[in-house]
C-alpha cells in the first residue's frame, strides 16, 4: 500500500494525502500518531466514491518541517488495516 500513498506538504494551502488503487467504498483515515496510541488525533478521512479508485484527504496544515503521518484503510465489510507510516517533506522555501 505504501506506493499508493502520496503526502504533499503545500505552502499557503491545505496539505493532502492522496490514495490510489483502492476499491469504491473504502474509507481511508489519517492520524498524527499510531492509531493504537491513546493520544492520537485523527487528522482527516475520505471515502472512495462509486466507480473511483482514488481518495484524497485534505488537512489544514501538516507542519512546515519534515514529518510523518499514519494512514489506515477500511474496505467495505473488512476491519481497519494496520497503520502505515507515511513521511512528508518540509514545505518548499522560496529563494530571496
Amino acid at each position: 500500500m505504501e506506493a499508493n500513498v502520496t503526502a504533499t506538504n503545500n505552502v499557503g494551502k491545505a496539505d493532502t494525502i492522496a490514495f490510489t488503487g483502492l476499491t469504491a467504498g473504502t474509507v481511508v483515515k489519517v492520524y498524527d500518531k499510531v492509531p493504537t496510541d491513546a493520544t492520537k488525533k485523527q487528522l482527516g478521512t475520505a471515502t472512495v466514491a462509486a466507480g473511483a479508485t482514488t481518495a484524497t484527504v485534505s488537512i489544514t496544515q501538516l507542519g512546515s518541517a519534515t514529518g510523518s503521518v499514519f494512514v489506515t484503510a477500511t474496505a467495505t465489510g473488512q476491519s481497519e488495516s494496520d497503520a502505515l507510516e507515511v513521511d512528508f517533506d518540509a514545505e518548499a522555501a522560496s529563494t530571496a
